[in-house]
């Protein structure tokens, strides 16, 4: 992304494209938590 798209996303979006890739892989990872705690107590529920 250029400079001037840089630019042109921030103004539009309200934050910058950096902050909006950390927001997705916050996302990511917290749907991968929330799979695993899922995992293990259907693990140990079903035992």
């Amino acid at each position: 992304m250029n400079a001037a798209q840089a630019t042109a996303f921030q103004a539009n979006a309200g934050f910058s494209a950096p902050d909006m890739s950390i927001v997705l892989v916050s996302l990511v990872f917290a749907v991968l938590l929330l799979w695993g705690v899922w995992a293990l107590r259907t693990a140990y529920v079903g035992w």
